[in-house]
């Protein structure tokens, strides 16, 4: 299973973290979407595995950045970081529940102040891209609305530890 990573707004320690973060639950091949001025793929190989460098257009929104890269997606689901929180969930976990509730998308949730919020991982099929229209522009205001109103939207609840990105800058822990 590979996992994504929107890094647009992600510094680079950040996303250094995301990375070893995925590593300990064996995830191989992590592709890290980041805008730029040029469009550009770079493979790198490590001692664990893969990483992707997906260079996008600057200006293009985080669905359109989705799409461009849908062809370096091999397996038929998997992981996408995003979002103002990183939080320590148990991918493993986060992955067992997507299995078992057989939706198109699973997005880990976190509670605050009275409601729930992306706590930074999602796991996804790759059929959600039947539900990208040209119109949509927000991950989670569009794209997932749709899939949530085709009841294909599974929420993992997670009461453990979370940081703000990017009130932080980093992730500390």
């Amino acid at each position: 299973m590979e996992a994504v990573i929107l890094a647009d707004r992600y510094s680079r320690a950040t996303v250094e973290k995301i990375i070893q973060y995925y590593k300990r639950f064996g995830i191989d091949t992590v592709i890290v979407v980041q805008g730029s001025g040029l469009e550009q793929i770079e493979e790198i190989d490590f001692d664990f595995g893969k990483i992707i460098y997906a260079k996008v257009p600057k200006n293009e929104n985080y669905i359109l950045q989705l799409k461009r890269i849908k062809s370096l997606i091999s397996d038929s689901s998997f992981f996408l970081t995003f979002g103002n929180n990183f939080c320590k969930i148990d991918l493993n976990n986060l992955k067992k529940f997507h299995s078992r509730g057989g939706k198109v998308a699973s997005i880990a949730t976190v509670r605050k102040n009275n409601c729930y919020e992306n706590a930074g991982f999602m796991v996804l099929e790759t059929d959600l891209f039947e539900y990208v229209t040209d119109k949509m522009s927000k991950i989670e205001a569009h794209l997932l609305s749709r899939i949530l109103q085709d009841d294909e939207l599974g929420f993992y609840r997670y009461d453990g530890k979370c940081e703000n990105v990017y009130a932080n800058k980093q992730i500390f822990y």
